[in-house]
């Protein structure tokens, strides 16, 4: 008996030591599966009825940090990883100028793009002070016509937790008229910007449509935006590094992270991820927490992610719904799932709105209307979003 007793606790601390092992390499498996090679996008912005060139117009890709000036003849370049991304040309004088791109995975290889603008004022147009403190913005929530709807919007979906992030703009919020009780609807096209000193990025929205409604103290919510981030200038060491942290803590547990690490050679529980399908959750939690009661049925990665015939890419495949179980870092693991403590679950539901779901390796969905999102990842404010070509930063310990 004694024996037995040992090996069982030889066969524990074995089980765990490899656990623990990986997940503090994660970051660094993580950036390494989603590095893939540059690629160089050319590209033209014209008026769209005449063909002139728009000069000095500022090209954004929705989603990212990286952005570019167009020249006198309203040309550009700018150097990108390989991906699905959509292109924006941005001029006070116009608008309605995007493309999306494919960037294919060649290392060197250079496409092109044109894009067409109507030339009318554009509704981004406006200029916001960066200096701004979002702090600031408060009295302007309290003072909007419409501060009880202004204050439900900014607290799902722009920010909550009492992060140092806010709306630096509330006054350019406009909401429909005559809504039902317990209905928020922004459905005037509006630019917002938010100014997030805890992760340190402005972020503009270009806001097309938002609607929430409460079912039962539950806020369900649709969003048409897109984002463009813009990194600000830490004031010291000390924010810096706060900043980095901040930026790894959110990443973890995020949607692009999770279809990262679904890339990678390891196992999902690796990165804190279960995968199940089946039967439906029965029971949740308001804001998609760990379900009470399920019936369904884990899967192995092998089984709802296959690699792509046509590319290096790969594809999520699943009849039924897929739940993503993520054991974050808060509270007690209570299943031992990760054989550590400090941890809780958080909850997402993928459903496809297609046969497959194509995905890049750095975690970029060829089609964002392919997965129907719900629970945990539908929810994330703007103020705990990262751009799309963010990867944590990997320092070399021998020369740190």
């Amino acid at each position: 008996m004694a024996f037995r007793s040992v090996l069982t606790k030889l066969f524990i601390l074995f089980f765990i030591f490899p656990i623990v092992i990986s997940c503090s390499n994660t970051n660094k498996i993580i950036t390494e599966t989603a590095t893939v090679p540059t690629v160089t996008l050319d590209g033209k912005a014209v008026d769209q009825e005449s063909g002139e060139p728009i000069a000095g117009g500022l090209i954004l890709l929705s989603g990212t940090t990286q952005q570019t000036q167009t020249d006198s003849e309203g040309g550009f370049t700018i150097k990108l990883p390989a991906g699905y991304y959509e292109v924006f040309v941005d001029h006070e004088d116009y608008r309605g100028g995007s493309e999306e791109v494919n960037l294919i995975r060649s290392n060197g290889a250079r496409q092109s793009v044109t894009l067409q603008a109507e030339r009318i004022p554009s509704f981004l147009d406006r200029k916001e002070n960066p200096s701004l403190n979002a702090s600031l913005s408060q009295s302007k929530i309290d003072e909007h016509p419409q501060s009880k709807r202004l204050k439900t919007f900014i607290d799902y979906y722009i920010t909550d937790d009492d992060l140092k992030c806010g709306l630096a703009n509330p006054d350019d919020v406009t909401f429909a008229k005559g809504n039902e009780d317990g209905v928020t609807w922004v459905r005037e096209p509006a630019e917002l910007v938010v100014l997030n000193y805890e992760l340190g990025y402005k972020v503009r929205i270009a806001l097309e449509e938002y609607v929430a409604k409460e079912y039962s103290q539950i806020i369900g919510q649709n969003v048409d935006a897109d984002y463009f981030f813009e990194e600000l200038e830490p004031i010291n060491e000390v924010q810096k590094r706060e900043w980095k942290e901040k930026r790894e803590e959110f990443f973890q547990g995020s949607f692009r992270h999770f279809l990262i690490a679904m890339a990678s050679d390891k196992s999902p529980l690796s990165f804190g991820y279960r995968i199940f399908s089946g039967q439906a959750v029965t029971s949740t939690s308001a804001m998609a927490f760990s379900s009470s009661s399920v019936s369904d049925i884990e899967k192995e990665k092998g089984e709802i992610i296959i690699p792509s015939f046509e590319n290096e890419n790969l594809l999520i495949r699943s009849e039924e719904e897929i739940r993503i179980e993520y054991i974050e870092k808060g509270v007690d693991d209570p299943d031992g799932i990760m054989g550590l403590q400090n941890y809780r679950h958080q909850t997402s539901w993928i459903s496809l709105n297609g046969w497959s779901a194509e995905f890049t390796r750095n975690g970029l969905l060829k089609a964002k209307d392919a997965v129907e999102i719900k629970g945990y990842w539908r929810y994330v404010p703007v103020c705990k979003m990262l751009p799309d070509d963010y990867l944590p930063v990997i320092e070399d310990k021998e020369n740190s």
